[in-house]
């Protein structure tokens, strides 16, 4: 579940904090979403542990609501195998809904309640492996707090209902099994709302009928769903609708449900779908729902939940739309099997969404780095793997789940490389034993051990399950055309003593620049490189790759070279410049300044040759090059001049 979100540094910062604070509300709004739903879903949860040895390969949900009542009434059936025999089922159903009556073929059966949890009795033995099913009548007004799993609201005064059950609250509204050993096969939704509204739902529309002056609108999902997934939105909704063409050539339905008072706004901003479908659809495997449909339903809250083949939203900036869609694949057709691995829900929409910015919008890409980047460092501890899943805002944790997530797969891709990348995801969304199921942090990395032929045992166990992050102090010493790295590295959390991974670094000088790779395996490596110009700086991770923070970077200079034996001052200055060698033995020829552009913009020759004074006051303020030509060779200088 989600919400809504829309540097370079060349000489000064062209993008200020505003941009950065913009996009890291959208990962936090999205966390704080998913964590309201949490917690009211876990106000009153009792766990069943009466799941094993059961199949639920098929529901039926009949239900009558009503946007302006916070009420549900209705029955839902249950079609399920067993591998043993059975004499009673347990589901999941919340104590403030009432069980009118339990069905077995046509024939009441007895029940008792147990907080939340509802337990259903056979007049005898159910055998093993036999295909059966029952029906639950029910009614009640599930409780409402604001941030539950069913809601009542309005938009300009109209009144609207959504459901959002993410992770345990489908028992809040309709009597389940909430297993994350066990997706149904397919689902029915049959609601009955009042005339001049529609209803929202997973899968394809397969009628809208009336009675007794309702509307009875028939949805039909034939893929595997997991309950928490199954939802309703009702409302007086427009509804409009485009396709896409799927990498397997079939056209898919993007069918979009939006407040009528906000068309003119939501059309086009959801222009944007089709073309992210694609993108993904192609990045990945094919949508995974492609015989059904995918589609937008307006809800009311600011944020985002993706159900299955429609995404409630409650916003429409590109990276919400991108986010909820790339749920289709991580988190619907593939599920984490515990809270614990949530971040293969978070962690890919989260990075999937900035790839989709780095597609289509390439000059925000950087600064969405960068925000996450600072936003992953700002704390010295913290794992992707969520240890505490009683911790709700830990599970939901922006920082973690979302930024560090998605920041492990940066790194996995700038490791391998875009192709094999590519090739680690698809392999992972297609095995049998995963697709339309569930899996485990371990499944993924045995799909890139796969298809890149190496062991990821250390890269997830300092990465993933470890915590914190590397700081690196490059010291650099440098030559006419080579440079001398030490790389230092120590970390923010003593659990892991060395992180493992390449280090991208950039070395140039004013006119050009290069990035080289220190794959160091220790602290304190060596490296050294040759190049084909002279160097005047380096810079780490400078497209923000890995994971780092808190870096720095020492030039060291050789006993006796020119940068030890001249000195310029006051530095910054108003223009009025002193140079002078610090010892007899250098001669002075003359001084050139180049501003960043490269371009020379004073010269002068030096009289005395050991001391001079340099009146720079005719120039702009900024940050400028000094080049002097001594009889030892050249000497730079960066010094800045103030107004």
């Amino acid at each position: 579940m989600k919400v809504s979100f829309s540097i370079v540094f060349c000489i000064l910062c062209i993008f200020g904090f505003d941009s950065k604070a913009q996009v890291a509300s959208y990962i936090d709004t999205i966390s704080q979403s998913e964590l309201k739903s949490f917690l009211r879903s876990s106000q009153s949860s009792q766990v069943n542990i009466n799941y094993e040895d059961l199949n639920v390969y098929y529901t039926r949900c009949e239900w009558e609501v009503d946007p302006a009542v916070n009420f549900i009434s209705g029955n839902v059936t249950s079609y399920f195998t067993s591998d043993n025999s059975i004499d009673s089922i347990t589901f999941d159903c919340s104590q403030y809904l009432v069980v009118d009556s339990v069905f077995y073929h046509s024939v009441l059966i007895a029940f008792v309640r147990e907080n939340d949890l509802l337990k259903v009795f056979f007049t005898g033995s159910i055998a093993a492996l036999s295909f059966d099913s029952l029906t639950i009548f029910y009614h009640g007004a599930p409780i409402a707090t604001g941030n539950g799993s069913f809601e009542t609201g309005n938009h300009s005064g109209v009144p609207s209902l959504w459901t959002l059950s993410e992770p345990y609250g489908a028992k809040d509204w309709w009597p389940c099994r909430q297993n994350a050993a066990d997706k149904i096969d397919s689902v029915d939704v049959v609601c009955k709302i009042p005339f001049g509204n529609k209803c929202a739902s997973n899968g394809k529309l397969v009628s809208v009928d009336t009675s007794n002056s309702k509307l009875i609108y028939h949805w039909k999902s034939n893929y595997p769903i997991a309950p928490y997934l199954v939802a309703i939105a009702v409302t007086n909704y427009d509804e409009f609708s485009d396709s896409v063409i799927l990498s397997n050539s079939d056209t898919l339905e993007i069918l979009n449900y939006v407040y009528p008072e906000q068309i003119s706004f939501t059309r086009p901003a959801l222009s944007v779908t089709p073309s992210l479908i694609q993108f993904y659809d192609s990045l990945l495997i094919l949508y995974p729902f492609s015989k059904e449909k995918y589609g937008h339903a307006q809800f009311g809250w600011g944020g985002g939940m993706e159900h299955q083949t429609m995404s409630f939203v409650g916003s429409f900036g590109f990276e919400l739309i991108a986010h909820e869609l790339v749920h289709q694949w991580f988190g619907d057709e593939i599920t984490c099997q515990s809270w614990t691995d949530i971040w293969l829900h978070e962690g890919f929409a989260t990075y999937l969404a900035g790839m989709a910015i780095e597609r289509f919008k390439p000059e925000e890409f950087y600064a969405w780095k960068y925000s996450a980047l600072q936003d992953i460092v700002s704390k010295p501890n913290g794992s992707v793997i969520c240890n505490d899943t009683t911790d709700i805002s830990r599970i939901f944790d922006g920082r973690l789940s979302y930024r560090k997530g998605a920041y492990v797969l940066s790194m996995l891709r700038w490791k391998f490389g875009d192709d094999l990348f590519t090739l680690s995801l698809r392999d992972f969304l297609s095995k049998a034993t995963l697709e339309y199921n569930y899996a485990t942090t371990n499944d993924l990395k045995t799909s890139f051990e796969n298809v890149t032929i190496s062991d990821l045992t250390q890269f997830f166990d300092e990465w993933v399950f470890g915590e914190g992050f590397p700081i690196y102090n490059i010291e650099w010493s440098r030559t006419e055309n080579s440079v001398e790295l030490f790389v230092n590295q120590t970390t923010s959390d003593p659990g892991i003593p060395f992180f493992h991974i390449p280090l991208p670094i950039q070395i140039g000088n004013s006119f050009k620049d290069t990035i080289v790779v220190a794959d160091a395996s220790f602290s304190d490596q060596q490296f050294h490189f040759d190049l084909n110009f002279k160097p005047d700086y380096i810079s780490i991770d400078p497209d923000l790759k890995i994971i780092s923070g808190n870096n720095k970077v020492r030039e060291v200079l050789p006993p006796g070279s020119i940068d030890d034996l001249i000195a310029i001052y006051p530095n910054p200055s108003n223009g009025h410049f002193e140079v002078f060698a610090k010892t007899n033995s250098l001669k002075m020829d003359s001084f050139s300044v180049i501003d960043y552009c490269g371009k020379m913009v004073y010269s002068q020759s030096f009289k005395v040759g050991f001391k001079e004074s340099i009146d720079l006051s005719g120039l702009p303020a900024g940050i400028y090059i000094v080049e002097i030509e001594t009889d030892l060779g050249q000497f730079h200088q960066k010094i800045i001049l103030i107004k």
